[in-house]
């Protein structure tokens, strides 16, 4: 009797092994791939594209975006140039988060961790206007909830970001602003960025 018990924990030992070590087993996760560049996908995409204008007056433009589910985030696109040809300034993508005032909200803090600078003598040329990646440093888990995507200038005076000019949804609103504190914002407009992740 004590072998037979000896051996059947013998065999419950050796499948527990096996178990811990198997990636198939019990869904362990192990494996799951981390969330990159490599593995993406666009998370925001402004809804229109045509129309585009040039605004150079600001140095503070924000995007208002809603995620609906957690998500995380590995980079921002947005289209911008040098206008001069020679700026040695720079600019920042963030995310902000809302104010929670609604339809008319504006963004309020930067959103830890979520900076990521780029010299303005990088920038896409202004006569072909593409659109710029700005990675970050690591992935950044965000909650469900209303954010800003947000680009500053910094030590900078010419750099033109391009925006939708044309009506949109309804759904749609960008704010513009010299300091970060006060906004002016627009409905049915939207700046040309992308907010890339996983969901």
């Amino acid at each position: 009797m004590r072998k037979l018990i000896l051996s059947l924990l013998f065999v419950l030992c050796l499948s527990f092994q096996a178990s811990a070590w198997n990636p198939m087993v019990m869904g362990s996760g192990v494996g799951s791939p981390v969330c990159s560049t490599a593995n993406d996908e666009a998370l925001y995409v402004p809804t229109g594209q045509d129309g585009d204008s040039p605004n150079a007056d600001a140095v503070y433009v924000a995007n208002k975006l809603t995620f609906a589910a957690q998500k995380t985030v590995t980079m921002y696109q947005f289209k911008s140039c040098d206008n001069s040809g020679s700026d040695t300034g720079s600019q920042t993508l963030c995310l902000y988060d809302d104010d929670g005032g609604g339809a008319t909200s504006e963004p309020t803090t930067i959103v830890a961790n979520s900076s990521i600078n780029k010299a303005a003598s990088t920038l896409g040329d202004c006569a072909t206007q593409n659109q710029d990646d700005y990675e970050l440093a690591s992935s950044l888990v965000v909650s469900a909830g209303t954010y800003w995507v947000v680009a500053i200038e910094v030590d900078s005076a010419d750099i033109l970001k391009e925006f939708d000019s044309s009506s949109g949804s309804g759904s749609e609103r960008k704010c513009y602003s010299a300091d970060g504190t006060n906004w002016t914002c627009d409905d049915n407009k939207e700046y040309n960025f992308e907010v890339w992740g996983c969901n």
